[in-house]
């Protein structure tokens, strides 16, 4: 089957990438030609995205800011450089797709449409090209959802609810990421719906060893620090954490000004290079932590939004330690125990994928 996929692919996220190859490469091993779709809104598409979504202005300013910071920081504007050459070379990709009517017509080569994984449901910037709605009418195509993320624990406003209700009913399957996101959708469709793994964990641990290899040797015996938030108190976090070693692993300005050495030039291979290498990880971040229970690396989670805000996307987080049994714990050891747990829910995500698929 040919399997036209849509995630995110040029926030400039390892975590991103790396669910995105991961969800490719287990397809292919299926026996599918998975192909994502390559969409890179302009900014036409996002103010109208804006105007009939309902979402915050702030978020076309975020986007705006992190570009000066790409185009000013050396750091960002090489990080940048890296990922997109992975989106480039290391997936198969359409043509750059700018607005829904471009999805539409680089969709037409396609059995199926698959949506996930990530947080591309959330509606915090609810956009309906992450829920297909570019297919549609006569002809529309199969439609499966995997493992997305809607990356809050609340109900959005009513009329976003309205909205998601309409644009997940074409779905024949949907999965989500985290029991909370499951509940939301719930609570807005009537319907339930299964928890699956992020995309991440389906690959086998040889799998991400032999993409790592040749990569990341300089993370050697380091306490590697990747951090995307900033809260006072992660400068006293890696205070105390000063004489293990410390290496930087640059995903935001105040790490890159944190005045700790700073890990050159990481491309993605590089990213899961450094995890293998690293004695320890300093996170606040999902897709590091998933990484680092997969390889078998110590943790010191940060948490990167406060629990009783009503944008805190810890969802994720408390999703895969609860999974992993490790819930309410910072310090985490993986062991024998975590890994048979990640390997269960490997089986269970790939299950959910045959029987979506068949």
């Amino acid at each position: 089957m040919k399997i036209g996929i849509i995630t995110f692919l040029h926030n400039h996220n390892y975590g991103s990438l790396l669910q995105a190859y991961a969800l490719e490469q287990v397809l292919g091993d299926m026996g599918h030609e998975a192909v994502h779709l390559d969409y890179q809104p302009d900014r036409a598409e996002k103010l109208r995205n804006l105007l009939l979504s309902g979402n915050s202005p702030k978020l076309i300013l975020d986007g705006l800011h992190k570009k000066s910071i790409e185009h000013e920081a050396p750091e960002a504007a090489e990080k940048a450089r890296l990922l997109d050459a992975f989106a480039r070379e290391k997936l198969h990709v359409t043509v750059r797709c700018k607005n829904q009517k471009e999805l539409r017509a680089a969709s037409r080569p396609f059995d199926c449409l698959l949506a996930g994984s990530d947080q591309i449901w959330s509606p915090v910037w609810l956009n309906p090209a992450y829920f297909l709605s570019f297919d549609r009418g006569a002809g529309a195509k199969k439609k499966v959802a995997y493992a997305c993320s809607l990356g809050v624990a609340s109900l959005p406003s009513r009329k976003k609810a309205g909205r998601i209700r309409k644009l997940t009913e074409p779905f024949s399957a949907v999965s989500l990421r985290e029991a909370e996101g499951a509940r939301v959708l719930e609570t807005i469709t009537g319907k339930a719906y299964p928890v699956m793994p992020d995309p991440v964990v389906l690959p086998t641990l040889d799998a991400w060893r032999t993409f790592a290899a040749g990569h990341g040797q300089e993370a050697e015996g380091k306490t590697l620090v990747y951090l995307i938030g900033h809260r006072p108190e992660y400068m006293q976090v890696l205070e105390e954490q000063k004489n293990t070693g410390l290496l930087v692993l640059p995903a935001s300005p105040e790490s890159v000004k944190s005045g700790y050495p700073i890990m050159q030039d990481v491309s993605v291979e590089g990213f899961v290079g450094a995890m293998l290498h690293a004695r320890r990880l300093i996170t606040d971040s999902f897709h590091g932590l998933q990484m680092a229970l997969l390889l078998g690396v110590p943790v010191t989670l940060i948490r990167r939004d406060a629990d009783d805000s009503p944008l805190s996307k810890n969802s994720r987080i408390d999703q895969l330690l609860r999974t992993a049994g490790c819930e309410g714990k910072t310090e985490i050891m993986p062991d024998e125990q975590i890994l048979s747990v990640l390997q269960l829910e490997r089986e269970k995500g790939l299950g959910f994928l045959r029987a979506s698929l068949s």
